[in-house]
Order: structure tokens, then C-alpha cells, then sequence
């Protein structure tokens, strides 16, 4: 245990370090996914601000 004992505190910090930098990522990707999950395909009318495909029922392409 004494022989090791330095090395539990490198690893320690190391595993915080390494904690710290996978929440900031994950907090970055949570953002971008819900960015695109609200996003409205075609964009916002800008007389009316409602989504330009809200009456369409249909895809907009379809799938050959």
C-alpha cells in the first residue's frame, strides 16, 4: 500500500480530469441533438413565423 500510495493520487486526479472532460462533451452534444430535435424542416414563414410545411401532409420526396 505505501509503495502505491502515489500512484492512487496520480490516478485520482487523472479519473476527475477525465470525469470533467466527458461531461463537458456530453453537455455539448445534449445542446446540438436538442438544437436539431427542434429545428423545423423547411425553416419559420417570416411573415407568420409558423413552419413553411405545416399544412403538408406528405413527405416532401419521396422514396424509390
Amino acid at each position: 500500500m505505501e509503495s502505491h500510495k502515489e500512484l492512487v493520487k496520480e490516478g485520482e486526479k487523472w479519473m476527475k480530469e477525465t470525469a470533467t472532460s466527458c461531461t463537458v462533451v456530453g453537455a455539448l452534444i445534449v445542446t446540438i441533438m436538442f438544437a436539431a430535435a427542434i429545428t423545423v424542416p423547411g425553416g419559420n414563414n417570416q411573415d407568420t413565423g409558423l413552419p413553411m410545411f405545416l399544412d403538408k401532409k406528405k413527405l416532401l420526396f419521396e422514396i424509390k
